[in-house]
């Protein structure tokens, strides 16, 4: 059977499952592809080194991130009262994009140019401050706990 367009249809197949099975088709090359891959990362030493050294540091990571989440909400309440004049300090979610947004240093100098006006020094205390800690301080103690775990690692295989 022909239709207008030229393609050929067997009359015991729906047009919609035919399209279905080949995108099914599509899916399990694509899982061979992953399996592929993964089959590929296992023999590589230094890739297992890496994500041995990052599962056993995963415990002493959670508590970094449990300290982070601390420090976010200390800043967003701190600038809720220092900055509580803003329109975007007012509100407890709006408080907490913006100090996110500062610590990924995403557009932080646009934050501090439409703050700055309302209290110059307080936000830049405010900002420079979160950066310093939240990035600096908390980000150097997230690496020295990964770099703690590969060293441990080390140490047990020179003795």
């Amino acid at each position: 059977m022909a239709t207008d367009n030229g393609d050929q249809i067997n009359p015991f197949i729906k047009k919609d499952t035919v399209n279905l099975s080949q995108l099914s088709i599509l899916k399990i090359f694509r899982i061979f592809r992953v399996f592929r891959l993964a089959k590929v990362l296992r023999r590589l030493k230094a890739i297992r080194s890496i994500a041995n050294g990052i599962s056993k540091s995963i415990n002493n990571i959670l508590y970094t991130i449990v300290l982070l989440f601390i420090f976010i909400i200390i800043y967003v309440l701190l600038g809720m009262s220092l900055l509580n004049d803003i329109e975007d300090m007012n509100d407890f979610l709006n408080a907490l994009y913006t100090v996110f947004q500062t610590l990924s240093l995403e557009n932080w100098n646009v934050i501090l140019a439409i703050y700055y006006p309302y209290s110059p020094w307080i936000v830049i205390i405010y900002l420079i401050s979160w950066i310093f800690i939240g990035n600096f301080i908390l980000f150097n103690l997230f690496l020295s706990i990964l770099l703690d775990s590969f060293n441990d690692k080390n140490d047990v295989r020179l003795k």
